[in-house]
């Protein structure tokens, strides 16, 4: 059995509880167990520009409480993997470091050492339980639904720690989504960043990178996006409604988050998958489902 220890970030639990609860329903239905993780703290990433050693403190802490489980960690969000990632490796290789963050968690009977992976879902979809295993799940396949992958940044970079795919020409998401009975379709600037990074100090530029990317969505006839990461997720659902009011558009263009697709076409039940949360209504998508 595939086990992990569960990461669900900052975001997730208050801004995005149905990635955590699609989450839960995917690895469950596919004998996947999750395990919960008790006081667990932010992972760092926005304290690293500030306080290196702060950041990293913050991160040794997490992996350290999934190492005392004898377990990997798994994260649902792309900033939170790739700062983890980045300290697990980092920690490993520097002893200044690393001495001095387990002089901190001593305080808490803790110690980091090293012992296990950090994997995003996507990661663990496509790797550690595989495609072949997630196909024989799909009981109600998608039929004529054209989809529009978001890789968003962090899932892909820093590829030298990551090692997961190639950064220019990344596939994983498109094949995990294919699976499902899906038509996935290109479209220009697909890589660019969903413009979360820059929304606290120039929401204006923000607004304008997101609908820039859902104006070439919707030019190739995606019925709707998918994401994999909590931010891109609220840039291209909850502010595609902004971008259509400054920009006088009419999108409407569903974002689904990758462990809704699959759950949907697993045959769990819409709600139990968090569909009714998604700001932009997201219920034409159960139209391409069997009946």
């Amino acid at each position: 059995m595939v086990k992990y220890a569960l990461y669900t970030g900052c975001t997730i639990p208050y801004r995005l509880n149905a990635y955590e609860a699609s989450t839960r329903k995917v690895m469950d239905h596919l004998g996947v167990d999750l395990v919960d993780l008790d006081q667990l703290n932010c992972c760092g990433l926005y304290v690293e520009p500030a306080n290196k050693l702060a950041y990293l403190t913050l991160s040794g802490r997490v992996l350290a409480l999934a190492e005392e489980q004898g377990l990997d960690l798994l994260c649902l969000c792309g900033g939170c993997t790739s700062a983890l990632a980045k300290a697990n490796a980092y920690l490993k290789e520097h002893e200044v470091e690393r001495n001095a963050v387990n002089e901190v968690l001593a305080d808490f009977d803790m110690a980091f050492e090293g012992k296990i992976r950090v994997v995003n879902s996507v990661n663990s979809f496509v790797e550690d339980i595989g495609l072949k295993t997630i196909k024989k799940q799909i009981t109600k396949p998608f039929n004529g639904l054209k989809l529009a992958a978001h890789y968003g940044c962090h899932l892909l970079k820093p590829s030298e720690v990551l090692q997961f795919e190639d950064p220019e020409a990344p596939q994983s998401v498109d094949d995990l989504c294919a699976i499902t009975g899906a038509t996935m379709v290109d479209y220009r600037d697909k890589y660019d960043c969903c413009g979360a990074p820059v929304i606290a100090t120039e929401q204006s530029l923000a607004v304008k990178i997101i609908n820039n990317k859902l104006k070439n969505i919707s030019e190739v006839g995606a019925d709707a996006t998918v994401t994999v990461c909590p931010y891109c997720h609220l840039m291209l659902d909850l502010m595609q409604l902004e971008a259509e009011e400054v920009y006088q558009t009419k999108y409407k263009l569903p974002a689904l988050l990758h462990t809704q697709l699959l759950g949907l076409s697993m045959g769990i039940d819409a709600e139990e998958v968090g569909l009714s949360l998604n700001k932009v209504n997201a219920e034409k998508i159960l139209e391409f489902l069997p009946e």
